[in-house]
């Protein structure tokens, strides 16, 4: 039993001597560790230093600002005082007694009538208290109280103001003409010659434009000088422009004249609905205008088909334009080689529908004489090549009696061996140069 003691005693300090050899710390660690625990203490002591001056310097700024505001306080409550002086009324003396005539005046004019009798303030009486004040340009001003501000009788000086009428000239008064009836411009001279205004006003009415129908004051009123006479003057009255779209013609125009209106221009155009049927009017329906304005109708035409005049003698084509209710526009004539007085071409073409009454241009052929066509055929700038055979060949055709178009043509089919024979000429190239200005020539005029 003593001896399984003592082997535990021992094995107890075995494991205390490997305790102790493992917790055995370095000499030079230890040495580290107080030289930081006395850098940190002596931080901690810097620190606490730092505090008590930061706390010192925090009362004394509380005390600066404490301070601050309070001369804060002061300064507002001293600019409130000139902001209130600055904004208090100031009358200068003259100012006040401006102000007082000028209500006296509005006052007088509401007393005057328009008859013979006026009325006016005898005597206005009035006490003001306020304050008075000299600026530094010696300028006495008198201070009124502001909105809002709280002051004692005591402080106030009273400033008693009596006025009373003082008789003027009266100016001698001036009968109003009667201007009704007048026109606008000769009613106005009339008021301007004798000493009197206008003022102009408008109202519509069934008399003419530009005529006074009443005035203000009324005629015969005796009045001051320069008095303002009031003109109404007449302008048309305006009425609702009717409806008249799909009406017959005549009933429309009906309408128009019991609208107070005027039938203005009547025109006709093709349409399908059923002829002297309105199918447009300007101004449109319901369009506002004057009274007496004219109103203008389109109404439906059945239209009539152009005849084909071509190859018609002119004569012919007049008298079947005539017939169908057409006319003859514009006539061209143009030369021609063969043919002449015959229809060439027409504007509208046949089969073309226009309005009754509508004009028809032709163009109709004008046969060249013979002397014409000579002259054209100089002139034509293939014959410069020619030269004076030119001449020569003409005077062969007058010795054959070829004296028209139709004979040049044969002679362009007659060869040129015998051509040659028949003109007198010498070379075959005189015939084919002959030969070629004819057909440019005949090709131009067609």
């Amino acid at each position: 039993m003593a001896e399984e003691r003592m082997d535990e005693i021992n094995r107890l300090n075995v494991e205390i001597s490997k305790l102790k050899s493992s917790i055995t710390i370095d000499e030079t660690e230890i040495e580290q560790l107080r030289i930081e625990i006395g850098k940190l203490k002596a931080e901690k002591f810097s620190l606490l230093k730092d505090k008590e001056i930061i706390f010192s310097e925090n009362a004394g700024l509380k005390a600066a600002i404490s301070k601050l505001e309070s001369e804060k306080a002061e300064i507002q409550k001293r600019i409130q005082s000139l902001e209130a002086e600055i904004g208090r009324p100031k009358l200068l003396p003259e100012q006040l007694t401006t102000s007082l005539r000028d209500a006296i005046s509005k006052m007088e004019e509401g007393l005057k009538t328009e008859g013979r009798v006026d009325y006016t303030v005898g005597r206005f009486d009035t006490d003001i208290k306020a304050s008075l004040s000299v600026d530094s340009e010696n300028r006495v001003f008198i201070k009124l109280p502001y909105i809002g501000e709280t002051i004692t009788p005591e402080s106030l000086s009273v400033i008693k103001l009596s006025l009373k009428a003082v008789p003027k000239p009266r100016a001698p008064l001036i009968k109003v003409p009667l201007l009704i009836g007048m026109s606008k411009d000769s009613a106005v001279q009339t008021i301007q010659d004798i000493g009197l205004k206008a003022s102009l006003q408008e109202r519509q009415s069934k008399t003419p434009p530009g005529v006074v129908i009443e005035q203000k004051p009324e005629a015969y009123t005796e009045v001051a000088t320069e008095t303002i006479i009031a003109l109404i003057v007449a302008i048309p009255e305006k009425v609702k422009a009717p409806n008249l779209i799909n009406m017959d013609k005549d009933v429309a125009i009906k309408i128009i004249k019991e609208f107070d209106l005027e039938v203005g221009k009547v025109e006709g155009k093709l349409s399908k609905v059923a002829p002297d049927t309105v199918i447009g009017q300007a101004p449109l329906p319901d369009t506002e205008v004057e009274r007496g304005s004219s109103v203008d109708l389109v109404v439906s035409v059945q239209g009539i088909k152009v005849p084909d005049l071509k190859g018609m003698k002119e004569s012919e084509a007049r008298a079947c334009l005539e017939k169908i209710k057409l006319t003859i526009g514009t006539i061209f004539y143009r030369k021609t080689l063969f043919v002449g007085d015959i229809v060439l071409s027409q504007s509208p073409e046949p089969e073309s529908e226009v309005l009754p009454g509508s004009a028809i241009n032709l163009t109709i052929a004008q046969k060249l004489s013979f002397q014409e066509l000579k002259e054209v055929i100089k002139s034509h700038p293939e014959a410069k090549k020619l030269g004076v055979v030119l001449d020569l060949i003409f005077a062969g055709l007058e010795k054959l009696g070829i004296d028209r178009a139709e004979g040049l043509r044969d002679l362009l089919e007659i060869p040129d061996d015998e051509l040659i024979k028949k003109l007198r000429l010498r070379t075959k190239a005189e015939v084919k140069g002959f030969k070629t200005v004819i057909k440019r020539v005949f090709e131009e005029l067609g």
